[in-house]
């Protein structure tokens, strides 16, 4: 179940920002990503599970977000030639 929170939740956020402008998809998905630690953290210290899950979706959420947008970043900035190359350097 944990596995589908995290990967349904980062790809339901990459979905719902399509139109959004990079420096607010960058924007959301720092502050997405930062309180979910947080409330992640919380969860862990005081061993909670419920605020574990409920912390992690949002940091998910924040991580696929960020991924999408440093994909698109680096796809618009490199030159053909040297696109695959530089897209293969985010992984």
């Amino acid at each position: 179940m944990i596995v589908f929170v995290v990967f349904g939740v980062a790809s339901l956020a990459k979905s719902a920002t399509p139109r959004m402008k990079l420096r607010t998809r960058l924007s959301a998905g720092l502050v997405g990503e930062a309180a979910g630690l947080i409330v992640l953290a919380a969860g862990m210290e005081g061993a909670n599970p419920a605020a574990f899950l409920i912390g992690g979706a949002p940091a998910c959420a924040g991580a696929g977000v960020l991924f999408k947008s440093v994909i698109g970043s680096v796809a618009a900035a490199a030159s053909p030639a040297v696109r695959v190359p530089r897209l293969l350097g985010c992984f």
